[in-house]
């Protein structure tokens, strides 16, 4: 049994690494920074879900801010590929990182690869989007969950999966 356990995992390891490999090699999507060092490869859907698959079009390459904040719905992309700013740190009043490195990105478009068959899917994007809404994240949208609800289930991660019938909260991946 060990062998076959071990053969999965580097099977595993093997897509991951070559999905990030793919996603980090092609144009980035939120920001212009160059460094690869400083890209990841981020799912839309994550890879932990039934619905999550490591495929180009389910994938942005995110440096690791904007990865940090997609994985916390800090930052949301509809399927238009408009990036959406969470309402609360869009009224914050802090230093030049949130100013220009979050804020800053609010109703702007993605940076779309030059060949449309490397383009997100619109669906993964409608998929994570939904969740990212669904939070009353969007600028729009009530700024806060009651706290009854954020200690309840945790985490606002744990929240926006928590439709999905997921026992114990599914939680994104950290990195991709």
């Amino acid at each position: 049994m060990k062998l076959l356990s071990d053969f999965y995992n580097s099977r595993k390891s093997w897509s991951t690494d070559c999905f990030a490999s793919r996603i980090r090699g092609r144009e980035r999507t939120l920001c212009r920074l160059k460094h690869r060092e400083l890209l990841d490869a981020a799912h839309i859907i994550p890879d932990n879900m039934p619905e999550g698959k490591s495929t180009i079009e389910n994938g942005l390459s995110l440096c690791k801010l904007h990865h940090s904040a997609y994985d916390a719905f800090i930052i949301g992309v509809t399927p238009d590929y408009i990036i959406q700013v969470r309402a609360d740190i869009l009224e914050e009043e802090d230093g030049p990182v949130l100013q220009h490195g979050l804020k800053g990105l609010h109703k702007s478009t993605l940076i779309l690869p030059s060949s449309k068959s490397h383009y997100p899917s619109r669906e993964a994007l409608e998929w994570r989007y939904s969740r990212f809404t669904r939070a009353g994240r969007t600028p729009s949208a009530p700024k806060h969950l009651p706290k009854s609800d954020i200690e309840t289930l945790g985490n606002y991660q744990d929240f926006l999966l928590s439709d999905l019938g997921r026992k114990g909260g599914g939680r994104c991946p950290r990195s991709a």
